[in-house]
């Protein structure tokens, strides 16, 4: 993610390379803090399948690290809709790691292109080998869900989470069923809270 200022220097560099220099206050920043999104949407149906993913470092995450994941698209089912499963999952390999949030709204039936959104927050409770992580989330919908339109995945006990090894932060998602698909336009995931 670049980082930009609203000044920028006209003065030329010095001579001493080893002073700092106005050139240096323009040149681009680089951030340590991951983030990762989708560049294009997809159609994801009946599998798991990840819709984003992020790799963090091992001993990059610390008591307090938040993450932040936000994905939002249509979704398209047939006469019977399914329940769908958003997850957020960490863990060494894909679609294996440990679940630190997860929600389950029951899809409509019959829709085209309904518009859906998922919002969620994960925080490293505790770091090193013996790390914990606990998450919570929301799915809303407003013709894509079933009653409640606004679903709240609860979580009451964090998981286990090693953060002195790398790990992948990823959104999952299931539709639910063969003949119901969710194309997501948008998705990410970024650290809130380092």
């Amino acid at each position: 993610m670049p980082i930009t200022h609203l000044f920028a220097s006209a003065k030329s560099d010095g001579a001493d390379a080893t002073l700092v220099q106005p050139g240096d206050w323009n040149a681009a920043h680089v951030s340590s803090d991951p983030v990762s999104a989708i560049v294009a949407a997809g159609a994801i149906a009946n599998t798991e399948t990840v819709v984003t993913s992020v790799t963090m470092a091992a001993n990059s995450m610390a008591a307090g690290t938040t993450f932040r994941i936000t994905a939002g698209g249509t979704q398209t089912s047939g006469a019977t809709g399914g329940t769908a499963v958003f997850r957020v999952r960490i863990g060494t390999t894909t679609l294996s790691g440990n679940i630190a949030t997860t929600v389950s709204p029951v899809n409509a039936n019959t829709q085209t292109n309904a518009g859906f959104w998922f919002d969620a927050l994960v925080t490293v409770r505790t770091a090193g080998g013996g790390g914990t992580v606990i998450g919570q989330c929301i799915a809303s919908g407003q013709v894509a869900f079933v009653a409640p339109i606004n679903m709240v995945g609860v979580v009451t006990a964090t998981v286990a989470v090693a953060t002195d090894a790398q790990k992948l932060v990823e959104l999952t998602y299931i539709s639910g069923n063969a003949g119901t698909t969710a194309t997501f336009q948008v998705a990410s995931i970024v650290i809130v809270k380092p």
